[in-house]
């Protein structure tokens, strides 16, 4: 039997490159939320395959489209227990728009973030959520080759999400190497 993480997920960004690391989460969630511009069919493929999932459809660049799916949410699904994020951009806003949403008593919150995160200039990504919330971080690095280097596979990226997932009490997991910085590709 599948051991479950959590009672009600929030996915963000989980509908293309994150697909696989979304799917094994909602198989370990009893409620999952998908939101995303088009959310639709990874629900279908969810829904299908056994799993309660509900989707939102939203683009959460839009505050004013974020705040209303915020307002509906609120009324209609319990507080989420588990966030999984990826959200390009500035993220601290849309995480700090999100604050509502997070169970009061305990939440998990994952955000997976690109290399660029490891700049010593970027801004912390959790700052705004509450000290209940449970943070870790997925940096998304490139793979070093003998002909130079590339970004990291959709299954690569999946698999060390999922490793993070497994290991909470990991509060950062670098997938590939995200130095040296000249490097990248």
């Amino acid at each position: 039997m599948t051991q479950i993480l959590a009672q009600n997920v929030l996915q963000i960004g989980t509908t293309g490159m994150l697909r696989g690391a979304g799917q094994w989460l909602a198989e370990r969630s009893r409620q999952t939320t998908i939101l995303s511009r088009q959310p639709e069919l990874f629900c279908e493929d969810l829904i299908t395959s056994g799993h309660k999932a509900a989707p939102c459809s939203c683009d959460y660049k839009d505050p004013d489209d974020l705040l209303k799916v915020i307002s509906k949410l609120n009324e209609s699904v319990p507080p989420f227990d588990y966030l999984l994020a990826w959200i390009h951009g500035d993220a601290a806003q849309v995480l700090t728009s999100l604050r509502p949403l997070l169970s009061p008593q305990k939440s998990q919150v994952i955000r997976v973030v690109g290399s660029s995160f490891c700049d010593p200039d970027h801004k912390l990504p959790f700052s705004n959520l509450p000290d209940q919330v449970k943070r870790q971080i997925v940096v998304l690095g490139f793979v070093a080759e003998v002909n130079g280097s590339r970004w990291l596979s959709h299954e690569e990226i999946n698999k060390g999400v999922i490793q993070a997932m497994s290991s909470p009490n990991q509060e950062k997991t670098i997938i590939g190497q995200i130095s040296p910085w000249s490097e990248r590709p």
